[in-house]
């Protein structure tokens, strides 16, 4: 294993970082007002505060593998939670006496670093911080323990997300955690308008149609089709102005799961099967082939374009009605934005659909406990403390960020509305992606963003010629 960096040292030097990167030196990315990040009281102990035990740790060594920059990120300025984290993480260590090593991670190795480590009888870590889309490469391997049993965790508590929670559910088992402990509203698909775009056109108040559960995806692509508009030379470039823009086909993974469909499912057996070919999955592709890319109301469906600059640049300087996007990037990446913008929830399939529903971005930061980890109570007790204090105070840290950002009481309940519930693919069977469990994990994404960015390409012709041997490779996996 690489060598440990002890935390004490570490979260020194990283608050002494935090006090400069709130000093007089402005980020490029932070709102006109930095948000707070001090709690709201300083409790005598904060176990007590949230209803924990006191329990000593003293001597012993609780050892965290992260690969994702959570507790060993050192680039503060301009992170409204990483301060507060920081204070957690050694909120923790004083109440309890324990001492928290944290191991940084190479991302790209993680998994064969860890697989052969484990597989050999050795200790990689306690906890491992990873994204949630690896979880079926160390499920399927064998080198996680399931933390449904786990001492001190209580996932009934309302700050764990349980939607997350139960896309992380494997054959009734629990193998991950997350929640405000690494916060999923930054981080769920949204959908934000232009507002001086949206005044040229002579929209409804979009807030309200929201409210009366009017905001469906008839009328969003009817608005799109609206903004369509050719700078005069007739070629349609990023010059020009369209209905939609976002990452190369996150817009119409976005729309497929909040208008109810979803890649895999359980059927009355309580077996997995690939859904696609369901009806009402079938019923939302169609829409998506026929309205958003067969009509070519959004901007780079091929991602042959650098995305990344070009919408974040198109949607201030009105050349796009609606992006589809992340919070926690687009509140830096328009803090400045002339005319300002609004928030939306992704758009429900009819009148008939109950509830939005927006869908997490499968990158969202997890929590995992290593099959060889010797540390089960303490980390079971770190999550719970964890949990506990992000709900508390990170969740603030992150709602006064938003309010400096969406700058209206409006976009705000919409903001709420969106990420209040937000929907999770089984991501075991949707994302894992090694090679030995390509034939059965990558199709069904992959299929799908081809078809969606492929003129003329039916979903039909994608999935029908290799369905049965998925279904087939699932009952040989699962042993049904």
């Amino acid at each position: 294993m690489s060598a440990k960096k002890l935390f004490a040292l570490a979260l020194a030097l990283l608050m002494v970082i935090s006090m400069v990167a709130c000093g007089d030196k402005p980020s490029e990315t932070t709102p006109a007002t930095t948000p707070d990040t001090t709690p709201a009281t300083t409790p005598d102990s904060y176990h007590a505060k949230y209803g924990l035990p006191d329990v000593d740790f003293s001597g012993k060594t609780l050892e965290i593998v992260d690969s994702q920059g959570w507790a060993v990120d050192a680039s503060l300025e301009g992170n409204h939670t990483q301060v507060a984290r920081f204070e957690m993480l050694s909120a923790f260590q004083n109440e309890t006496g324990a001492e928290l090593i944290i191991t940084p991670a190479a991302y790209s190795t993680m998994y064969t670093d860890a697989q052969s480590i484990i597989m050999s009888g050795d200790k990689y870590g306690d906890i491992q911080v990873n994204a949630a889309w690896t979880l079926g490469n160390f499920y399927m391997s064998d080198l996680l323990l399931p933390m449904d049993d786990i001492k001190y965790l209580d996932l009934s508590k309302d700050y764990w997300n349980k939607s997350f929670l139960r896309s992380m559910t494997v054959m009734d088992k629990l193998w991950a955690v997350g929640g405000e402990i690494a916060s999923v509203s930054e981080i769920t698909w949204m959908m934000f308008y232009n507002k001086s775009v949206a005044e040229e056109l002579q929209l409804p108040d979009l807030y309200q149609m929201v409210r009366d559960g009017e905001w469906t995806f008839d009328k969003f692509i009817e608005y799109c089709e609206m903004a369509m508009k050719d700078n005069g030379d007739n070629v349609w470039t990023a010059e020009d102005r369209y209905g939609v823009g976002s990452a190369p086909a996150t817009l119409e993974q976005a729309l497929y799961y909040s208008m109810g469909g979803n890649f895999y499912n359980i059927n009355e057996q309580g077996k997995y099967y690939c859904s696609t070919m369901d009806e009402r999955n079938r019923t939302v592709i169609d829409l998506i082939l026929r309205d958003v890319r067969d009509n070519f109301i959004s901007y780079d469906l091929s991602g042959g374009e650098e995305w990344t600059v070009n919408i974040t640049e198109m949607f201030p300087t009105g050349r796009l009605l609606f992006a589809c996007y992340v919070p926690m990037h687009a509140a830096n990446a328009w803090a400045e934005m002339v005319g300002d913008y609004g928030v939306l929830p992704l758009p429900k399939l009819n009148k008939d659909q109950a509830n939005y529903q927006c869908s997490g971005e499968q990158a969202i930061i997890t929590f995992f406990i290593c099959r060889n980890a010797d540390q089960l109570d303490m980390s079971g007790y770190f999550l719970e403390f964890c949990a506990a204090f992000g709900n508390d105070v990170l969740k603030k840290s992150t709602r006064t960020h938003f309010e400096t950002s969406f700058r209206d009481e409006d976009s705000l309940e919409m903001f709420d509305l969106a990420t209040n519930n937000p929907y999770f693919e089984l991501v075991t069977l949707m994302l894992a992606n090694t090679s030995e469990n390509g034939i059965l994990f990558a199709p069904a994404q992959l299929a799908f963003n081809n078809t969606v960015a492929t003129p003329g390409a039916s979903i039909a012709s994608a999935y029908e010629s290799y369905i049965e041997a998925v279904n087939l490779k699932i009952d040989e996996l699962f042993g049904y």
